[in-house]
């Protein structure tokens, strides 16, 4: 087996009592030294001694150390309780001890808590249910009252295992009691620790792996701990083990070494400074300082390949006009850009042309290896199917984009239908937030919005935040919308050739508006520029506008 840790670690304090996070007032008992623990669980007890015993045999924690683990797959309080109670001989009792690993089958709770003078007895909720308070009685009490009477060791200790809510995206059938919510599994979790296990008076020690886990989320491993959206993988497995053997052993974790090349440096300091911060903070979050999450204000988005398709309209051509230009400009060497272009077409009536295949749209691609080309007659399914598409892009049409009632369902619709074309499982989808008409527009659609520019651009953003931002399948809102809004504060409302669709400097902004949320480049690394249009001498202007818009989507600046 390959080991994650080597080095000496250092046993610091009392073993038990520097470690309880439940002091109590009792009668004298014998000294424990830790030297045997019982853990009766499941599948998640697993992953947190898959490599807790190897760690402290490596390190000579603990010499004559003996740990006993009953194994049932998916088993409940309740289930345990039952198989207490009826003196069911259906565990696998594993026993490791100096001399290796023992695996007994078919044992009754009962025989294994007679085998050994266990210290220590822990149990855990099943992880389902371990957020729902009503699944803890009287079955809990029932578990503890049997590993009392029946311990070897009369005075036998109690210690509750917190595991940790799933992965967001978990597929889990049991996730849907949390609304398929981490953190509301996670304060879930929480709650219960703190108001059912905390206060109960036979439960001596709280070993918060589920906050370990969750500490490490807001580190730079982020939210990959799972190897299946809810068991723990290898990183996750070291922490929970290493969170075991800091809370019983008050190891100091900066004697450690790491010499597994699958765990990098920072992920390995991510680990100690989760449990530490766990071990002192057992009930709440807290982010990593020393390893943060990647700000994601920092990270660039396809700078390497940019394969990007837009179905839209004439809104959609204003933000392609400088596109090309700018990815090139910003070094992306290998890109296609396209969109499928009908003029003033809505979602509703893309949705038809795709359920139908109509074959009524220009394909205008823009490629790093083929130049520029148009080809007329082309069906989205066509499209769609030409490549592996990083980025799908839809817009709504200009005088509907601010009527919430044509987003529904059409949107999501759309969407799901281009899925069902799409071979490309890691595409993302984009919206563009289009922009309010010139204030002295003659745009047929105007008087939707009684010809108030305002309340047109704030009838926007109040479809796009309800009916857009709320949909789980578009990863972007690209607000060139309030990018135009926001620069017409600094320049005039000055920046449609028509009224309502843009001139240059306004096409410059919106097509710098995609590249920043696109790619999330730093604006000022974009240097083409075009003369005579007013966008050299507005430069400053554009680049806040856009800046301001990334940073606050619904809202002038």
């Amino acid at each position: 087996m390959k080991k994650l840790f080597t080095g000496l670690l250092v046993i610091l304090g009392l073993l038990i009592s520097g470690c309880t996070n439940k002091p109590k007032e009792e009668e004298e008992v014998p000294t424990y030294d830790n030297q045997k623990i019982l853990v009766i669980g499941n599948s998640f007890s697993n992953d947190a001694l898959t490599y807790f015993y190897d760690i402290i045999e490596d390190n000579l924690i603990k010499p004559g150390f003996v740990l006993g683990h009953l194994d049932i797959g998916g088993s409940s309080l309740e289930v345990h309780d039952t198989n207490a109670r009826t003196n069911n001989a259906v565990y696998n009792y594993q026993k490791r001890t100096e001399a290796g690993l023992d695996t007994k089958p078919l044992h009754t709770m009962a025989q294994v808590l007679q085998d050994e003078s266990w210290d220590i007895v822990t149990v855990q909720q099943v992880s389902g249910k371990s957020g729902v308070a009503n699944t803890y009685q009287p079955y809990l009490d029932n578990l503890i009252n049997f590993i009392k009477t029946n311990s070897k060791n009369k005075h036998v200790r109690i210690a509750f295992h917190m595991t940790w809510a799933y992965e967001a995206s978990s597929t889990h059938p049991d996730f849907v009691n949390y609304s398929k919510d981490q953190v509301m599994m996670y304060d879930s979790i929480i709650y219960v620790a703190q108001n059912i296990i905390g206060k109960h008076d036979d439960i001596d020690f709280i070993i918060p792996s589920g906050t370990v886990i969750q500490n490490l989320r807001n580190s730079v491993i982020e939210d990959n701990l799972t190897r299946d959206g809810y068991h723990l993988n290898k990183i996750g497995q070291y922490a929970a083990g290493l969170t075991w053997i800091k809370y019983f052993f008050d190891t100091d974790l900066d004697t450690l070494t790491l010499t597994d090349e699958e765990v990098t440096t920072d992920e390995f300091g991510a680990i100690k400074e989760a449990v530490d911060a766990a071990i002192l903070n057992p009930y709440a979050v807290t982010s990593s300082e020393l390893y943060p999450k990647p700000d994601p204000s920092k990270v660039l988005r396809y700078m390497d390949q940019l394969y990007m398709l837009s179905i839209g309209n004439s809104f959609t051509a204003d933000a392609y006009s400088f596109l090309d230009e700018m990815v090139v400009d910003i070094g992306i060497k290998d890109y296609v850009i396209a969109y499928l272009y009908i003029g003033g077409s809505s979602l509703a009536q893309h949705n038809g042309n795709l359920l139908q295949n109509n074959p009524v749209y220009e394909y205008r691609v823009w490629s790093s290896k083929d130049g520029h080309s148009i080809t007329k007659n082309v069906t989205i399914k066509e499209a769609i199917e030409m490549m592996n598409w990083d980025i799908i892009t839809v817009q709504q049409v200009s005088g509907l984009s601010g009527i919430e009632s044509s987003y529904v369902p059409t949107l999501k619709d759309f969407i799901y239908n281009i899925g069902k074309v799409n071979n490309n499982p890691n595409t993302k989808f984009a919206f563009q937030m289009t922009w309010a008409y010139q204030q002295d527009s003659t745009h047929w659609e105007f008087p939707k919005y009684d010809n108030d520019q305002t309340k047109m651009y704030d009838m926007i953003v109040s479809a796009t935040q309800k009916q857009v931002k709320t949909l789980k399948e578009i990863s972007y809102i690209i607000p060139s919308g309030t990018a135009i809004q926001n620069l017409r504060v600094s320049v005039g409302d000055t920046l449609t050739r028509d009224g309502y669709h843009l001139n240059e400097m306004g096409q410059y902004t919106a097509g710098l508006m995609w590249i920043k949320t696109i790619t999330n480049i730093d604006v000022t690394k974009v240097t083409f520029t075009k003369p005579g249009v007013g966008i050299i001498a507005n430069l400053d202007n554009i680049r806040k506008a856009v800046n301001d818009a990334n940073a606050r989507p619904y809202s002038v600046s």
